[in-house]
C-alpha cells in the first residue's frame, strides 16, 4: 500500500475514514467501535479500503492510488465485496466503491437480479 498503516492507527484511521461518509460512524467511550472494525476488516481489508471513495472507481486507479498491481487489488476488492465490506458494479467492466454505511451482508446482495 502506499503509506504503511499499522496496529491500532489503521483501525482508528479507518473508524474516522468511515465517519465522514454518509453513515457515519463514531468514536465511543469504550472504543467498541475499533473491536468491531477489527472483525470486519483485516489489516489489508482496512488498508485497502482507506484507498476507496464514495464514488465507483475502476479497479486500475484504486490500485493505482494504493501502490498495488491491479490483479492483487481485484483480488482484494473481489473479497472485500463477497463480505458485504464495500460495493461494485454487477455487470460489464467491475467498478468499486466505498459502502456509505457498514451492514452485515445479505445473501440477496450477492444475488443476481435476474436469477
Amino acid at each position: 500500500m502506499a503509506e504503511v498503516i499499522e496496529g491500532a492507527d489503521l483501525y482508528t484511521r479507518l473508524r474516522e475514514f468511515l465517519d465522514r461518509l454518509p453513515g457515519g460512524f463514531p468514536a465511543t467511550d469504550t472504543g467498541v467501535e475499533v473491536k468491531i472494525l477489527k472483525k470486519l476488516f483485516t489489516p489489508a481489508d482496512a488498508a485497502m479500503a482507506l484507498c476507496l471513495t464514495p464514488k465507483l472507481e475502476a479497479v486500475e486507479t484504486i490500485a493505482g492510488r494504493c501502490g498495488l498491481e491491479a490483479s492483487e487489488a481485484e483480488e482484494r476488492l473481489e473479497s472485500m465485496y463477497a463480505k458485504g465490506l464495500i460495493m461494485r458494479t454487477r455487470e460489464g467492466d467491475k467498478s468499486y466503491r466505498q459502502r456509505s454505511t457498514l451492514r452485515p451482508p445479505s445473501p440477496l446482495s450477492q444475488r443476481p437480479l435476474d436469477g
